[in-house]
């Protein structure tokens, strides 16, 4: 009788499904790799081709996907392919930088699809955190998501920040 192989499969699959982003942050590790020339000169993957890539997750076994970007709620087709991602079986993760966040009903909305989110924080004060991320009020408007999403919401609400 033979051993056979087992294979460990990661917990989630990452999608950076949105090269654009609102913000311009200093430390973007983006910049440094897919968005080395600009954002606005990285192709987004079409809707169908982020499907296959669903497809392929569930096909694998893997149970969670991750959003990711650029900002993932500049993406048109995103409700879309969450709600793709929920009818295939995964968990949806989200990372955002919350400043699109700014009212009841987006939150509502994101209830429908997403089990955790993350939100980055940068700095101590708005002044710093602008700085930063070369967006005006980002850290009031990232607080504003928080509260928000902790009124609203029904996820897991993470924030993180970068050394």
């Amino acid at each position: 009788m033979s051993k056979s192989k087992i294979i460990k499969l990661p917990r989630e699959v990452m999608v950076e499904v949105e090269p654009r982003c609102n913000f311009n942050c200093v430390f973007c590790f983006n910049k440094n790799s897919f968005a080395k020339n600009g954002r606005t000169k990285v192709k987004e993957f079409s809707t169908a081709y982020v499907k296959k890539i669903i497809d392929a997750v569930v096909k694998s076994g893997i149970k969670i996907i991750r959003f990711t970007g650029g900002e993932p709620l500049l993406r048109e087709d995103l409700w879309e392919l969450m709600n793709y991602a929920k009818m295939k079986g995964l968990k949806i993760r989200l990372n955002t930088n919350g400043s699109l966040i700014a009212d009841k009903e987006t939150v509502i909305r994101l209830n429908r699809y997403i089990a955790s989110i993350l939100l980055p924080i940068e700095g101590y004060d708005n002044k710093k955190e602008s700085k930063l991320t070369g967006h005006e009020d980002s850290l009031k408007k990232k607080i504003r998501a928080i509260w928000l999403l902790k009124k609203y919401g029904r996820m897991t609400v993470r924030v993180g920040t970068v050394a």
